[in-house]
């Protein structure tokens, strides 16, 4: 006989450990352990929550690169937002020279280089912009349209089979005659421009879904 049988504490612990089966009606009627094939099917199948859950997200499973240029801070604080929201990774667009502090100054400025279809230098450059597979492209509307300065960073680097999102801030204008601006000057499938004005964590991500 083992000890566990000749102690009855160690008979107790044996059956907390080892229960029998539980009994419903009778000696005979004992609860099925295992489950039937539709209820196998039911959780194997996820909630309707649980898939739009993982829908919603599916906009962010693509390389996401938010480059963004911005004078006075609005633009990279839209940048920023949507870098929260789907972990895509930032890249400021940066002039050698800087604008100047004032904003008649920037004015006058912004507006000759329109004029004159001036690209001004860069600094920096995105590390292996080749691995990205989409990239929102943010920034000030500066004459009812991009600055020079996206010009340029559009210049620089090859967006063939890239899918472009244009984003703006501006004082009052709308995104006006922008993303025509950035078609003409990027290979890539270039998405109509958000006025990021008042955009949401929510917008962000219907923002992006469209294709």
């Amino acid at each position: 006989m083992s000890s566990v049988e000749k102690d009855g504490t160690g008979r107790a612990l044996w059956k907390s450990l080892f229960p029998p089966p539980r009994r419903r009606n009778g000696p005979h009627d004992t609860i099925k352990t295992r489950p039937s094939r539709a209820r196998v099917l039911r959780a194997k199948r996820p909630s309707a929550a649980l898939r739009k859950f993982f829908a919603e997200r599916m906009v962010f499973m693509a390389k996401l690169l938010i480059a963004y240029f911005s004078k006075s801070g609005t633009t990279r604080a839209k940048a920023e937002q949507i870098a929260r929201v789907t972990g895509g990774d930032l890249f400021e667009i940066k002039t050698e020279k800087a604008y100047p502090q004032s904003y008649a100054g920037t004015v006058i400025v912004g507006k000759k280089e329109q004029l004159t279809g001036e690209l001004p230098k860069l600094t920096g450059r995105v590390e292996d912009f080749a691995a990205y597979d989409r990239v929102a492209l943010g920034f000030p509307v500066w004459w009812f349209t991009c600055p020079q300065a996206v010009v340029s960073f559009l210049s620089q680097y090859d967006f063939s089979g890239k899918t472009v999102w244009p984003f703006c801030t501006h004082g009052g204008s709308g995104p006006r005659g922008s993303a025509g601006k950035i078609r003409a000057h990027c290979a890539g499938d270039v998405k109509d421009c958000l006025d990021a004005n008042k955009l949401t964590d929510e917008g962000v991500a219907e923002w992006l879904k469209t294709e």
